[in-house]
């Protein structure tokens, strides 16, 4: 199976077709191998090596679709087959160290896990009880400061409706700093993308509740900056959605106007989706 999927993701993901064609088939083959590991309960090192490889193609895949948008790929689906794929991955490695063994790669997947759930409260106290070495990882601890970046918003997350701490805008231009950053290893920056339009939503909803009605200074582009919005247009397009104004300025002689947020207090027509 190791060799089967080494032609999938290398001659037909890496050859000439475009990976919008390739991925359906590549999709169903990999899901087949990973119930056909499970069936014949093979779980050594070609198990943990072959669920790493469908692991990058979903996360890879996420990335590169997302934006194209073809009819056959849905992005929830896709992160539904990378979640049971990296759980399956974490018993692998857990299997793996009661018998005394490490995979070398385990940090990275772990960091990969912190992120595809990264609304689940519990998962940092989970985080904690692996062991220090991986823990203490750089991959993890990344993970770990964009899920402490993530929380610090104010979206209800438990059954009795409670809030977390009111946004603060700068968590979220911290957030979009640190995607940018060198430091942050390609795949986990294509994960993290697929939390964006949910981090955008709330920092927009954040930059209302402390700016003044009467305020001219939030320019769209400090905007568009701040939230690595690929272009004013997207851009537009959130605060359409989510029922927020925007105005031009009225510029000095020679200078050029410019778009600006309009800011109207008051709860706000938040009904966007602003799901992955």
């Amino acid at each position: 199976m190791v060799s089967t999927l080494a032609y999938l993701v290398y001659n037909l993901c890496g050859g000439d077709i475009p990976l919008s064609k390739t991925h359906p088939f590549v999709r169903d083959r990999t899901r087949a191998i990973r119930q056909d590991f499970t069936l014949q309960n093979y779980r050594r090192a070609e198990t943990v090596e072959c669920h790493e490889i469908i692991a990058r193609f979903h996360i890879l895949s996420l990335h590169k679709l997302a934006k194209d948008t073809p009819d056959h790929f849905v992005a929830q689906q896709e992160i539904e087959q990378l979640q049971k794929t990296l759980t399956t991955l974490m018993e692998l490695y857990e299997d793996a160290r009661l018998d005394g063994y490490d995979y070398d790669n385990e940090a990275e997947f772990r960091s990969y896990q912190i992120i595809a759930h990264i609304r689940d409260p519990d998962l940092q106290r989970q985080a904690q009880r692996w062991p220090s070495h991986i823990f203490s990882s750089v991959p993890v601890q990344m993970a770990l400061k964009f899920f402490a970046l993530i929380q610090a918003n104010n979206r209800k997350q438990t059954n009795l409706g409670t809030k977390n701490t009111e946004s603060c805008f700068n968590n979220f231009g911290t957030f979009f700093r640190l995607v940018k950053s060198k430091r942050v290893p390609y795949l986990m920056a294509c994960l993290l993308e697929t939390h964006f339009s949910e981090v955008r939503k709330y920092a927009l909803k954040a930059m209302r509740g402390v700016y003044r009605r009467d305020s001219k200074q939030i320019l769209l582009k400090f905007i568009q900056e701040t939230l690595a919005y690929e272009g004013e247009a997207s851009l537009i397009a959130d605060c359409d959605n989510y029922g927020l104004s925007y105005a031009m300025t009225d510029p000095d002689p020679g200078q050029e106007p410019e778009s600006y947020l309009v800011i109207h207090k008051g709860k706000g027509p938040w009904t966007g989706n602003a799901s992955s």
